[in-house]
Formats: structure tokens, C-alpha cells, sequence
């Protein structure tokens, strides 16, 4: 037996699926129809006998040909019908009739990404199951399911799980309440139920419900542990593959690290450091999950110093991090030497980073090869990723004179990329921001970094010629470069002024405010009554931002407090205002 077998026999009773969907007086499906449905599972379940490639195609054709057909939609409206009925016995044959659409429905959300997108976009079946996720904690909390109803539990919170991980899904999942209810089964007994609602809201929560995933001792070692059971997993128990699971865990660690509270308690976790330094060596991992334990032991490196201080850190840590730093004080020496020979020659040194998430790959690929056809030398991962793939990021920034960010809601979202643009920012490099997505938002994390700068709109045109004139503009003129100018025309949405110019005397005034403690914001926001939810969210940095870029381009700080602080006339002239009384402060 062979894939496309497998597939022509499930297109046959795709094809049918809509004909046999006949009801009768009860309103229930058939018996002739729960016969079909559960021919069609049994048809999908055969898939996974196949290797990985063979599985993946076989799922993502069976997702197209149940789409194409109306059969998928069709499973989606008996799995909402049943679960708002509760009612799932019909002729002895409900329970196979439920559990044969929630199978078909996991397993092609599971593998593909139509399938995905379809699912989470029905009109009933995400409302039906997140009301069903409600309505069983109480009971499941104090084991009263039944142990079917269980087994419906964990299928369909797998399922919310998969959608969750497609962005035209996360905003609807928000809308209808999915982290309150996820929340719910966080603190569940059961391990794999805990790990699948902690790994969903990984996906959905924004920035400010980041406390959903606050570090915990019973946190990390429920993240730990199923990390350690799907590397142990001999007999496919878990129903994730087991390299999903553990970049699903190690993601949501190495979401964590971006605290520094976070940090410092889980550099005192042995355990958890012993298990991450060896997945960074296991080539039988993929390279996603090396990237990411990689990620991690880079993030924790700074709060190493507590093995100063007395603190057991684990040996084959602590011997990762000794290595690691020895490597980059001689790529350090190694970077400024070349770059000393090259401004004695008169030549540009340094390179063009390019910072991007991969489903923007295509573009970034294309905008590489204009750049190193002008002259320029290029950075991209797919080029130059060899060893410590966190120590290649940071050498990657430290050796640019420009990094050029790609910016999307899944770049916002993923923890490699934060780490990227995290650190650049902190080298102050020089950002060239580029928008990929249109209906996208720039705040939290991205927004404060890219704030008072200017981006370029790549979600529908592809304005190739106005970066090259910005990073043209961007080569620092002491090393032989030649300054550009920017195409105006370029600039397609104000964030702020570019911090090109700079004075001492601004820069004195920016890194006190930039100091300042939450109690000192909040008394600069009553003394000069700037009230309401719009001001709530200023911090110092973001004072300093915005102080920084009034003082050098009127016109940018009204555009960026209409635009990205949504104030109306007069709230802006308020912040004005208050600005101008900083420098008399």
C-alpha cells in the first residue's frame, strides 16, 4: 500500500461525503451517514504508517481534497451540532460518530495548514468546543467525566491547539475568550492537558497576558518534564510527533527568558540546564529544536554570574557557557582586526543584516541578491549558520553596520527573531524597518523598538530600490561609504524621527527619563493630567522615545501620536506640552 493509494480511495468517499449526508426525522445523521464518516477516519488514520515526508504530503492532499469536495466543511458542522447538543448517542453509534470527526479534524489540523485555517475560521465549531472546554473543568477537576468524554476533552483541546497555530486564527481565538478558558486547564492533572493549554496560549496570548505564562516552579517543570517524556517517548504515546512537542516546550522556555526574573530562576533549575545543553548537541533533534535550546542557553548566559555568588550551576552549562564565551572574544578580535584592515584599504567593512521570519523567505531571498548585486555584503541565515546558532546571530549583528528587519505578527511572535532584534537594538545598530504583513500591528516589544523610526510598506508593492537607498544612506561615511539619500516616496507610514541626529545635550535628557522608575512616569502623568487608557501604557523609555523624537521632527511626533498612540488633537498637544517641561524639569 502506497500514499496516493490511500489518497484515491479517501477522494472517492470525499466526493460522496455531501450525497450521503441525509437526515431523518430526528434530526440526527444516519446510520448510512456515521458508516461513511468513520470509513473517511479510518481512511486518514492509515496516513500515519507512512515516513515523515509520505505522512506530510498525504495530509496536506487529504486536507485539500476534503476542502475542495465540502467535506471538510461538513465534518466541522457535525462536530459543532454534536458537542451543542451534547446528545452524541444515535443507534448505539455516536460515540464512533464524534470521535471519528474530532480524529479527522485533529490529524488534518495537525498536518496542514489549509486544514488550519478552515477549521478555525467555522462559523460554530471553535464557539462549540471552547463553550464544551468551559462547561468540563469543574467535573473533569474533581474526575467526575466519563472516560470518553475524557478522551473528547483532550482530542479537542488538540484541536483549538492546532488552529491556534495559524495567525489568521489567533485574533478569533482572542475574540471568543479562548485564554480565559485555556487558563482553566492549566493547573489540570493531567500532564498532557496541562501542556497542550500552556503551549495554545503560548500562541495566542499578547504581551500583556504574558503573565498566563508567568515562571512558576510547577511551570517550568510541567514544560520539563514533558520535554524530557517526548525525548523518552519509544512507543509514539504522545499524540504530537515528538519533535513538535519539544519545540512546542522549548519555545515556551525560551518565551520565558525574555524576563529577567524569569531568567534568574531558572538558571537555579539543574535539571532543566542539564536537559537544554545536551539537546543543543543531539543532531538526532532538528534543527528548529537546537535553535531553540541554542536560544536558551545564549538568553541564561548573562545571569551566569550568580555561580559567583555561590550558586550551583550545572556543569556541562557552565561548560557550554565557558566555551561560548572564549569563541566570541576571539570572533570579537577576529571582527575588528578585519575591520581595521579594511578602513586602512579604504573599503566599506561590515555587512547588511537581514532579520526576518522564514514564511517571509522568498521576498527576504530576493531582496538579498539586489543588494549583493549593488555591492553590498549580506548576512542571511541560510548562508551562514554554522555551530552555535545564537553565537552566529550575535556575531551576524555585532559585524553589521545595518540590520534590516522584516516585520510581521509571526516575526513579533517568535522568540528567535525577538532575540535578533532584541540585540541589535542593544548594539544600536542601525534598523531599517520593513513592514511584510498588512493588517499588522506594531506594539509590544516591536513597536518600542522600532519606534521614531521610518519603514518601508512591503505587504503589496516591493520598493526594492528605496531600501538599497537607505542602507546606501547607512554606510558609515568614515568607512569609505558614500551617503545616499532616501526616497521620500519610500516612507509609507511616520513612526518618529530617525535618531540620526543627535545631540549630547538631548542624549543627557533621554537616558534620565529613560530611568525613570514606574513611580516617577506615573507622577509625570498626573502633574500634567495626562489621564485615561491612552497614557496608562507610557513607560520612561517610551517618554524618552517620544521626547527624542519631538525634539527633532514635529511633524513625525504628531504623525506617531495619531497613528500608533491613537490621540486625538488635543491629547496630543497635552503630550506636547508636557514634553516641553521636561527640559526645565
Amino acid at each position: 500500500m502506497d500514499v496516493d493509494k490511500v489518497l484515491r480511495d479517501l477522494t472517492k468517499l470525499a466526493k460522496k461525503t455531501e450525497k450521503i449526508k441525509q437526515r431523518n426525522l430526528s434530526g440526527n445523521p444516519n446510520s448510512k451517514f456515521c458508516d461513511h464518516l468513520n470509513a473517511v477516519a479510518e481512511t486518514i488514520s492509515k496516513l500515519s504508517e507512512f515516513p515523515t515526508e509520505d505522512r506530510k504530503y498525504g495530509y496536506a492532499t487529504a486536507a485539500e481534497t476534503l476542502s475542495d469536495s465540502g467535506a471538510l466543511d461538513v465534518v466541522c458542522d457535525i462536530a459543532a451540532e454534536l458537542l451543542e447538543s451534547g446528545e452524541y448517542e444515535y443507534e448505539d453509534k455516536s460515540d464512533s460518530l464524534i470521535e471519528a470527526s474530532c480524529y479527522v479534524l485533529l490529524q488534518l489540523t495537525g498536518g496542514s495548514e489549509l486544514a488550519k485555517d478552515e477549521v478555525g475560521q467555522h462559523k460554530d465549531l471553535l464557539p462549540e468546543i471552547l463553550k464544551k472546554l468551559q462547561e468540563w473543568h469543574g467535573p473533569h477537576l474533581e474526575r467526575q467525566l466519563k472516560a470518553s468524554e475524557e478522551e473528547l476533552l483532550l482530542s479537542t483541546i488538540n484541536i483549538v491547539h492546532n488552529t491556534a497555530l495559524s495567525e489568521e486564527n489567533v485574533i478569533r481565538l482572542r475574540q471568543l475568550g479562548a485564554t480565559s478558558t485555556l487558563r482553566l486547564y492549566v493547573g489540570s492533572s493531567d500532564p498532557m492537558l496541562r501542556i497542550i493549554a500552556v503551549l495554545t496560549l503560548a500562541a495566542i496570548v499578547t504581551e500583556e497576558e504574558a503573565d498566563s505564562l508567568a515562571t512558576s516552579a510547577d511551570m517550568v517543570k510541567t514544560l520539563l518534564g514533558t520535554l524530557q517524556d517526548a525525548l523518552d517517548d519509544e512507543d509514539g504515546g504522545f499524540q504530537f510527533q515528538v519533535s513538535e512537542l519539544a519545540l512546542a516546550c522549548l519555545s515556551c522556555l525560551w518565551m520565558l527568558t525574555f524576563d529577567k526574573k524569569n531568567k534568574e530562576e531558572m538558571v537555579k533549575n539543574e535539571e532543566l540546564l542539564n536537559v537544554v545543553s545536551r539537546m543543543c548537541r543531539d543532531m538526532s533533534l532538528s534543527s528548529d529544536c537546537r535553535r531553540a535550546a541554542d536560544g536558551i542557553v545564549w538568553a541564561l548566559n548573562e545571569v551566569v554570574e550568580l555561580k559567583e555568588k555561590g550558586l550551583a550551576i550545572a556543569q556541562d552549562f557552565l561548560k557550554m557557557i565557558t566555551t561560548a564565551r572564549q569563541t566570541r572574544k576571539a570572533s570579537e578580535a577576529e571582527r575588528k582586526k578585519t575591520e581595521a584592515d579594511e578602513s586602512a584599504a579604504g573599503g566599506n567593512s561590515g555587512h547588511v543584516m537581514l532579520s526576518y521570519q522564514w514564511n517571509d523567505q522568498p521576498i527576504v531571498k530576493e531582496l538579498c541578491q539586489k543588494l549583493r548585486s549593488c555591492g553590498f555584503t549580506v548576512w542571511m541565515d541560510i548562508d551562514n549558520m554554522e555551530g552555535s546558532l545564537a553565537q552566529s546571530m550575535a556575531d551576524a549583528v555585532d559585524g553589521s553596520f545595518a540590520v534590516v528587519m522584516c516585520m510581521s505578527e509571526k516575526y513579533k511572535l517568535s522568540p528567535a527573531c525577538r532575540q535578533e532584534a532584541s540585540y541589535a537594538f542593544d548594539k544600536r545598530k542601525e534598523i531599517i524597518p520593513l513592514k511584510m504583513q498588512k493588517d499588522f500591528t506594531l506594539d509590544g516589544w516591536l513597536g518600542l523598538i522600532v519606534a521614531g523610526k521610518l519603514y518601508f510598506d512591503f505587504s503589496e508593492e516591493r520598493p526594492f530600490e528605496r531600501v538599497i537607498q537607505a542602507v546606501k544612506k547607512a554606510v558609515p561615511k568614515n568607512q569609505g561609504g558614500k551617503d545616499g539619500a532616501v526616497d521620500a516616496s519610500a516612507i509609507q507610514v511616520p513612526l518618529g524621527a530617525s535618531p540620526a541626529a543627535k545631540k549630547e545635550s538631548l542624549l543627557t535628557d533621554i537616558e534620565s527619563v529613560k530611568a525613570w522608575t514606574p513611580a516617577e512616569v506615573q507622577d509625570f502623568l498626573q502633574k500634567n493630567q495626562l489621564n485615561g487608557p491612552k497614557f496608562e501604557r507610557l513607560s520612561g523609555s517610551l517618554i524618552a522615545r517620544l521626547y527624542r523624537m519631538y525634539k527633532e521632527d514635529e511633524d513625525k511626533f504628531f504623525a506617531y501620536a495619531e497613528n500608533n498612540l491613537h490621540l486625538d488633537a488635543y491629547e496630543s498637544d497635552q503630550l506636547e506640552q508636557s514634553l516641553k517641561k521636561i527640559t526645565s524639569a
